[in-house]
């Protein structure tokens, strides 16, 4: 009898979860889903080799340990991103501390790419597992958590969303699977908009937590950015 009451209460608490995801999420809908993002995303790499755009970054630096204010500095660039290799920029307009400085002071290197979710190389850098649906600035969208491969940082750990219908890339949200030497924490968010048949970043923020001695002893880095201009770059025929 006990073990029929457990087992009425298990179909219940079942059927209750139904209700409320109000689908069902099986192996076949996960697949085709996965399936139809691969095919968009895959044109895209096939078209273009990145985008080029006009970015504004606004960057504030705190001590770690009390959160008292360092510093900081707005930079506006044009910037070459690729999908492949580092990116290229050109300093517009440089302000550290509210005064402008020459642009060739701005001389912060640019790293290797993080190796991009759904692309065509996923299958060898991540595992993707579709986890419900979420509502992100007022559109409907299915959630996967992307678990990377293989622990650098270059790949990426945390969530995609794309629209649920379209399946528009809309957001990006996470850290890297591995900390370079120095770096102690790292969450990125950002957002994303449809340009041709591609999807570029528009705007986004990265939080981040370093420890250097001497160079950047405990100090804390909010960051964000914005992006206009935008021009895919074609890739050499």
């Amino acid at each position: 009898m006990k073990n029929k009451v457990r087992a009425a209460f298990a179909l219940i608490i079942i059927a209750i979860a139904r209700d409320s995801t109000g689908e069902m999420i099986t192996d076949k809908l996960e697949q085709e889903i996965i399936l139809k993002i691969r095919e968009k995303t895959a044109a895209v790499y096939r078209k273009y080799t990145g985008v080029e755009c006009t970015r504004e970054i606004v960057s504030r630096q705190y001590d770690s340990r009390d959160n008292s204010y360092r510093g900081g500095y707005t930079v506006q660039l044009r910037r070459r991103e690729f999908f492949h290799k580092k990116a290229e920029y050109k300093v517009l307009k440089y302000i550290r501390d509210e005064k402008e400085e020459p642009g060739w002071k701005y001389n912060y290197p640019t790293r290797s790419p993080v190796y991009q979710p759904f692309d065509p190389d996923t299958e060898r850098n991540y595992i993707t597992r579709l986890r419900g649906k979420k509502n992100i600035d007022g559109i409907q969208c299915w959630e996967f958590e992307v678990i990377p491969k293989k622990n650098t940082s270059r790949h990426l750990k945390g969530n995609v969303y794309f629209s649920i219908g379209s399946l528009d890339l809309i957001y990006l949200e996470g850290t890297v699977a591995d900390y370079p030497i120095g770096l102690k924490s790292l969450s990125i968010a950002i957002h994303f908009k449809k340009l041709d048949d591609a999807y570029v970043a528009s705007r986004g923020s990265y939080t981040f937590i370093v420890h250097v001695p001497l160079f950047y002893p405990h100090r804390k880095f909010e960051q964000t950015f914005t992006s206009s201009g935008d021009r895919l770059i074609p890739a050499q025929p």
